[in-house]
């Protein structure tokens, strides 16, 4: 429905209760003063615009406070967008109502102020926009470490979105049920642009090579 036919309709509730408490008081023969009837007005528009006020002040605080800004890559919060496939998403546009947000898959999402206010929301930094990812690989008791070690560096180095600075690194994270842990973590500076897709890229190259080598990666956790 468009905003100006939400509007009228709105408009419209508010001059019928603020005309609904007028009756009410001339036949109670209690004629309202201008006050009374400023009273009403303010009390029916209250009312009647209650969530558009709600995001009215909120946009305010957001827009004062400068804590979002146009481009900035944002991670939201299951709550307020349980259909989107990926966590980050880019700030598209902000108003006084709503805020904006573009998706990797193209669709935008319209989220209202006083949500976003009163949920926690994550933003990458604007000057760096670098996001450290990590992922623990199980594979075979015994396995050689600095072999493994290697071919994951040799993964991450082929990856276009994987940063060379800071460096990808490993780590050996322990033993568990006669598995080996090993810990990856790299850095890219494009979240808005996927991070399941890049675990499964990671993934996939990495069992590859692991394949080749001999060692046997029994389970992936990201």
């Amino acid at each position: 429905m468009p905003t100006f036919v939400r509007f009228l309709r709105r408009a419209l509730l508010v001059l019928v209760f603020a005309g609904t408490l007028t009756v009410i008081a001339v036949i109670w023969k209690r004629a309202p003063s201008t006050t009374t009837l400023i009273a009403a007005l303010i009390g029916a528009v209250a009312i009647v615009f209650k969530d558009t006020l709600t995001n009215l002040i909120a946009g305010v605080m957001l827009m004062w406070s400068g804590t979002f800004r146009v481009g900035d890559v944002i991670r939201l919060d299951p709550s307020l967008a349980k259909s989107t496939p990926e966590p980050y998403v880019i700030v598209a546009g902000i108003n006084i109502l709503h805020i904006a947000f573009h998706e990797r898959d193209g669709m935008q999402i319209l989220i209202p102020n006083s949500q976003l206010v009163s949920t926690t929301v994550w933003r990458c930094h604007p000057g760096l926009r670098r996001l450290a990812l990590s992922m623990q690989m199980q594979t075979q008791a015994g396995v050689n470490f600095q072999k493994a070690k290697q071919v994951l560096l040799e993964v991450c180095e082929a990856s276009p979105r994987v940063l060379k600075e800071p460096w990808p690194r490993v780590r050996l994270a322990g033993f568990v049920n006669g598995r080996t842990l090993i810990v990856l973590r790299f850095w890219i500076d494009d979240p808005e642009n996927g991070i399941s897709n890049i675990y499964a890229q990671i993934i996939e190259h990495a069992s590859e090579r692991m394949a080749e080598e001999g060692i046997d990666l029994i389970e992936t956790f990201y």
